[in-house]
């Protein structure tokens, strides 16, 4: 070929000017280009390594943050759980979830207290031990399980747990020790002070017994018509007798009743701590702090409708109310923190002191509306018979007819049921002035705790 196109053919180049060309449009050996699938390859993988390395950095792929099945805390209570919660901030530090329920909801019969390393639950004919480090469980006083459990404590290095008989339960076996029998009453509160185990009782009589826990002899005295709960201070054992709107003071060494003191409203729980005997209303809602030494009543405090317990420990007054816990200054008697907690109600409080924490029991049923209605409310949460007219009761109807029964109302499952009782020694009381009644929730004989 000599032409293209009509043009001549170019004379070819010289063979070392070619060469010479030809090095400046290729790579030196060993650096030639890669080809473009190569080269697309190592950018996918550039790419995919910087975005696991940013989401390792963030966090990985969320597993490490999954709690176990049981314990969590970053969700909240479920209805009946165990709550560990901080006293200082508030915050929820666990949540044990999966704890038994009652087996015997018609009794619903419920404490919680701590000690002797552990947090323990009665709920019905469940006695359980709750590790607070991770809220961990077992079932434990398996003899001493069936219906009538009545009163929990702690103290002396054992768990005590009362009904028809006193039952001394091993704090680390959680096997029953001793088991001795309660005279001539019913339990309804145990409590441990003075190197004695104390136990309330109803029958025949009301009775306040102390029980040497190394031999089991016990004392008997007669103190009020019904004892229902008690607690022990620095020089005293202190009683209410919901039926008779009545704190006493009792010389741990005699027996004999020192010193009565009426309240207005119901009585419903009692703790002694901070330089008062504290005395929760929980059908109005109410806190009253009665000095310990001298025995006066100083007016109560405002704590809503819905408390259920309340507790002393981390130098403060600690109240569970509805989904909240109030927090109490005893120097100032004032709420200075309120930590909300969730929907679910909760029931029962204690303070946890060597692990630092707030134990908190969680219902099984939400937080009531905020209640409203009349302020006139009977002695032992029983309505007053004739009452005024379009008085509500809690099973929503209105209220009985001059002459008829006192009904106690009580709470199975969600469901508000009037139980009759015995009209002797119940006798109306209106509410402390101020202080609107709400919901009664009662404790005592009524069987109190919500699951």
């Amino acid at each position: 070929m000599t032409e293209v196109d009509g043009a001549g053919r170019p004379t070819p180049l010289d063979p070392a000017e070619a060469a010479k060309r030809r090095l400046g449009i290729e790579p030196a050996p060993g650096e030639r280009r890669r080809p473009r699938a190569v080269v697309a390859a190592a950018w996918a993988a550039i790419v995919i390594a910087s975005v696991v390395a940013a989401f390792v950095l963030l966090g990985g792929d969320g597993d490490d943050e999954a709690s176990p099945t049981g314990p969590e805390a970053d969700a909240g209570p479920t209805p009946g759980s165990i709550v560990k919660l901080d006293p200082a901030t508030g915050e929820i530090e666990l949540v044990s979830r999966d704890v038994p329920q009652s087996t015997t909801p018609q009794f619903r019969n419920e404490d919680l207290e701590t000690g002797e390393g552990s947090v323990w639950l009665l709920r019905g004919t469940n006695l359980l031990k709750i590790d607070p480090e991770d809220g961990s469980f077992i079932s434990v006083g398996e003899e001493a399980s069936r219906i009538g459990n009545r009163g929990l404590d702690t103290g002396l290095g054992s768990v005590w747990l009362g009904q028809d008989d006193l039952y001394e339960i091993d704090a680390a076996t959680g096997r029953v020790d001793q088991q001795i029998p309660i005279p001539r009453v019913n339990t309804t509160d145990v409590a441990v002070g003075f190197d004695r185990i104390w136990v309330t009782g109803i029958g025949a009589i009301g009775a306040l017994i102390r029980f040497e826990p190394a031999t089991g002899a016990s004392d008997l005295f007669e103190i009020v018509e019904a004892p229902e709960h008690l607690a022990t201070g620095i020089d005293a054992v202190w009683v209410i007798d919901e039926f008779e709107g009545v704190v006493v003071r009792v010389d741990p060494a005699t027996g004999e009743v020192t010193d009565r003191i009426e309240i207005t409203g119901g009585l419903d729980q009692i703790v002694v701590g901070e330089r008062y005997v504290w005395v929760l209303d929980s059908a109005v809602g109410t806190l009253t702090p009665i000095e310990e030494q001298g025995g006066e009543t100083r007016p109560p405090l405002d704590v809503g409708s819905d408390a259920e317990d309340v507790a002393i420990g981390f130098g403060s007054i600690w109240v569970a109310s509805g989904g909240e816990i109030l927090e109490i200054d005893p120097a100032t008697l004032q709420i200075v923190n309120t930590f909300p907690v969730g929907t679910v109600r909760i029931l029962e409080i204690a303070a946890d002191s060597p692990n630092g924490s707030l134990a908190l029991d969680g219902s099984a049923r939400p937080v009531d509306p905020e209640p409203s209605g009349p302020d006139i409310l009977a002695r032992g949460g029983v309505r007053a018979p004739g009452g005024p007219p379009g008085l509500q009761n809690r099973c929503g109807g209105e209220s009985s007819q001059a002459g008829s029964i006192p009904v106690r109302l009580r709470e199975w499952n969600g469901v508000r049921t009037p139980i009759p009782r015995k009209a002797v020694g119940v006798r109306a009381r209106k509410a402390p002035t101020g202080v609107t009644s709400g919901t009664q929730t009662r404790r005592g004989q009524a069987w109190h705790a919500t699951h």
